[in-house]
């Protein structure tokens, strides 16, 4: 379960830290970050069903496999605070050992630099710098499950409940009309 989130430097987020539990309910006023935060798990998403960093922000029309994924609002152009290039996003929990996983973007390149640790020892590190990758796969440790095996599923679950306004105005509709009418003062059904 993923029980902490970071965000900074995306869209109305300068810099964010939530405590997460096994249910949450974000409620707020319009404008306000609801959609942005749910952006956010979106691109952890994202990266869990293994697109890339411009898919996941600008969208991916469908492929022949026929997946398809609708982008981030905005795009990466217009995903930085304030306008500002980099952004940064985090999430750790504890199964199926404690983890934590961090991110860097840049709006202009892409990602900029990765980190996965469990049982606080980092396992998988992304980082580029002047056009050359530096990729390093920490040895496996005993007790340490498979860096990516069983991680992703715990992101790549998350579900936006979002009806649609008419869906919401369709449960308050009356199903039953009743119409004074007819004789003698009845009731009459329609």
């Amino acid at each position: 379960m993923i029980q902490n989130l970071r965000i900074e430097g995306f869209k109305n987020f300068q810099k964010v830290d939530i405590e997460l539990g096994p249910w949450n309910l974000f409620i707020g006023a319009n404008a306000s970050g609801k959609s942005n935060l749910l952006e956010v798990l979106r691109i952890f998403q994202g990266i869990a069903l293994g697109y890339r960093i411009d898919e996941i922000f600008d969208g991916k029309p469908k492929s022949a496999r026929g997946d398809t994924w609708e982008g981030i609002g905005g795009g990466l152009a217009n995903a930085g605070f304030l306008g500002q290039d980099l952004m940064s996003f985090g999430i750790s929990g504890l199964a199926p050992a404690p983890f934590s996983y961090d991110i860097k973007i840049s709006s202009r390149h892409g990602s900029n630099e990765e980190k996965l640790s469990l049982k606080g020892e980092p396992v998988f590190e992304y980082a580029a710098n002047m056009g050359a990758t530096l990729l390093r796969l920490a040895s496996k440790k005993p007790g340490l499950p498979a860096p990516l095996e069983n991680l992703p599923s715990q992101i790549s679950n998350t579900v936006k409940l979002d009806p649609s306004p008419a869906i919401l105005r369709g449960y308050s509709a009356p199903k039953e009309v009743r119409q004074m009418g007819g004789t003698r003062g009845k009731f009459r059904w329609r």
